[in-house]
């Protein structure tokens, strides 16, 4: 019996693969989700009215889908919140240090202040703790991988030493091509949010599979390490458990390696299963439904203590405040984690999003043109508490790496560009030398992080 499509609707379908293979060839240029910023960046061809008219047609909805697991892997696993909670550490630094002084405070450029007051506690090693093995091109930021004369699909794994935390960990990597990829927490997140990519693209699983296999191994490695040893099984979905798995059971660098070295001994018995056979061998050898509880448990009091920390300084001190608004955020992903421990879903569609939104609410969504929103509904006192928050580790990133040139709240359409029009500074920012506009949101974060006193000026 013949498909019941129409021509037409063929054609459609032609239309939003040619556009989806467009807008999407590579993930790191089509979206990106920033933690410190609590954004969402869009690229390319994405608009709001697109959006909002076409919904999952839009060819943008899976670059949307993509950076959105990132924003729901930042805060609901206890992964998320570790990484989160240390660049908010190593901010509270400067802030404490500073916030009290009389005159001007060293700017915390590289090699500055944080650098010598905090030693290895600094920015670089931060961003180089979280992608343990991985360094990416000082030309286009895009990752190099270590050469390798092995068989592809072979682990090399051994101890590393991770430059923020001072410590030495386990770190694994899998062949591949010539090139070792480091099976790290940025590979275990990006392999997760890369499937969601295409099962929320409506292409095919061929087509689907077909555009993963092309992107870089950082974004597929896994795909491709079951595809090899689990052929005709569903890898979509046995990838997005596996690598979700691995973000709830510490050490995190250690349980994939685990699970990846499990599968390819005994790969011959679990080909006899099914996708949810395996995956509940999977759980077994992690000691997923011991651990997972006790786990998000130990994480939450981990925000609870936070929260009841802040809160006894907070007056006054409105970095604290806006810590808070964050911090219960993590609050709502741990609770919906205990009552749906995984997120996984067949067809990733705007059902998916709005059901996040509504309980663990969204980061800011930036598109190409400047304009923004948000998804489901929040509420002022959240938008404001994100929009400073996000503000002053923004500016704090910015000093640090002496990249600010203009302010970040001043792109068109912003909340500071509506509100003050051509009073806005919009163009070149010295951080000491201007007077601004009373109640903009530059010179708020300036003056919560020490960098602008009353009568400095």
């Amino acid at each position: 019996m013949k498909d019941a499509r129409s021509i037409d609707d063929n054609l459609d379908m032609i239309e939003r693969m040619d556009a989806f293979k467009e807008t999407l060839s590579q993930a790191w240029d089509s979206g990106r989700y920033d933690f410190i910023t609590l954004s969402i960046y869009l690229n390319d061809t994405a608009s709001l009215e697109k959006l909002k008219a076409q919904k999952e047609q839009a060819s943008c909805f899976a670059t949307l889908v993509h950076e959105y697991i990132h924003f729901i892997q930042n805060f609901t696993t206890p992964q998320g919140f570790t990484s989160f909670i240390t660049f908010v550490d190593l901010f509270a630094h400067f802030f404490v240090q500073n916030m009290g002084l009389a005159a001007d405070p060293a700017i915390p450029t590289r090699g500055g202040i944080v650098d010598t007051s905090v030693g290895a506690k600094t920015y670089a090693n931060f961003e180089k703790s979280l992608s343990l093995g991985l360094v990416r091109s000082l030309w286009d930021g895009k990752p190099l991988f270590n050469s390798t004369t092995r068989d592809n699909f072979t682990f090399v794994a051994g101890n590393v030493t991770d430059p923020y935390h001072e410590k030495t960990v386990f770190l694994s990597n899998l062949a591949y091509n010539d090139q070792l990829i480091p099976l790290n927490t940025l590979v275990i997140r990006e392999n997760m949010a890369a499937i969601s990519t295409f099962l929320a693209s409506g292409l095919s699983r061929e087509a689907a599979k077909e555009r993963l296999l092309n992107w870089s191994p950082q974004y597929n490695i896994i795909y491709k390490f079951l595809d090899h040893y689990l052929p005709e099984k569903d890898c979509f979905k046995l990838t997005y458990f596996i690598a979700e798995i691995s973000l709830f059971i510490l050490p995190y660098n250690k349980t994939i390696h685990k699970l990846l070295l499990y599968v390819k001994d005994n790969n011959n018995e679990l080909l006899s299963l099914d996708e949810n056979g395996i995956i509940e061998r999977i759980k077994a050898l992690a000691n997923f439904d011991q651990h997972f509880r006790p786990v998000l448990a130990s994480a939450q009091a981990l925000v609870d203590r936070r929260i009841e920390t802040y809160l006894k300084h907070a007056n006054g001190n409105e970095f604290y405040v806006f810590v808070i608004t964050v911090l219960r955020t993590f609050q709502y992903g741990f609770s919906e984690r205990l009552n749906n421990p995984f997120s996984y879903r067949g067809a990733f569609d705007i059902a998916f999003i709005n059901h996040y939104a509504s309980v663990i609410k969204s980061p800011i969504i930036i598109f190409p043109d400047n304009k923004k929103t948000m998804l489901g509904k929040v509420d002022p006192d959240y938008i404001n508490a994100i929009a400073n928050f996000s503000g002053i580790l923004a500016i704090f990133r910015h000093t640090y790496s002496k990249t600010i040139t203009q302010c970040p709240f001043a792109e068109e359409h912003s909340l500071c560009d509506i509100e003050k029009g051509d009073e806005c500074y919009k163009d070149s920012l010295s951080v000491f030398g201007l007077e601004q506009y009373n109640g903009c949101l530059m010179s708020n974060a300036l003056r919560i992080i020490g960098l602008k006193k009353e009568g400095r000026f």
